[in-house]
């Protein structure tokens, strides 16, 4: 018998969880090569454990020099300090409101200057169109993994912005979720404040 290459495309909608969808091809797959045989792969896959997502304590926060909107932070993950430029200032305009408190940071990005300040990794933060709301894990600790059911090890190679892009992360009824499996730490789901279901960025 003749080989044939079969392409099964599959689209979901903003209503339609990641990981059901991931699932669900991984079944169409194994019910199509159990009845006529030959193999499968999942073209273009995406790695969850490429990004590394740790929580840091903010330890200071200034204005940035040179953007309005930027705040400069420095945060603490627990082994190493490190800076962080973030558009938070017309959402949270009282940087006292964001010292102290515990964030989810990406940690493996690609350092950037970002109006001159140099920026190591990034915040999220919850958008729902109004409201910007920091990812709010104030029970753990700086440096505590940040990860998802199903992925025990994250990498530490830098990734650029653009790979992060291909994430999605949303807020639903508050929590945190990544290609959508609910972000946690060992001590807590991770929340968000001032916004309940948006994207997180």
């Amino acid at each position: 018998m003749d080989s044939k290459n079969l392409l099964l495309y599959v689209q979901g909608n903003a209503a339609t969880n990641t990981l059901y969808l991931e699932e669900a091809i991984t079944e169409m797959c194994e019910l199509i090569t159990k009845y006529t045989g030959g193999t499968y792969r999942m073209l273009n896959p995406i790695d969850i454990s490429a990004a590394n997502i740790k929580v840091a304590k903010v330890v200071e926060i200034k204005d940035h020099p040179g953007a309005d909107k930027l705040y400069v932070l420095k945060i603490d993950l627990g082994d190493e300090q490190r800076q962080l430029c973030a558009g938070l200032k017309p959402f949270y305009p009282d940087p006292n409101d964001l010292l102290g408190k515990h964030l989810a940071v990406v940690t493996n990005l690609q350092p950037a200057k970002l109006r001159g300040e140099l920026s190591e990794g990034m915040l999220l933060a919850g958008d729902d169109g109004v409201n910007v709301g920091i990812l709010n894990p104030q029970k753990s600790k700086p440096g505590d993994q940040v990860y998802v059911d199903g992925v025990t090890e994250y990498k530490t190679a830098l990734i650029e912005f653009g790979d992060f892009l291909k994430y999605t992360l949303e807020a639903r009824e508050g929590k945190a979720y990544l290609m959508g499996r609910q972000m946690k730490t060992d001590s807590e789901e991770i929340t968000l404040e001032k916004v309940v279901n948006g994207r997180i960025r």
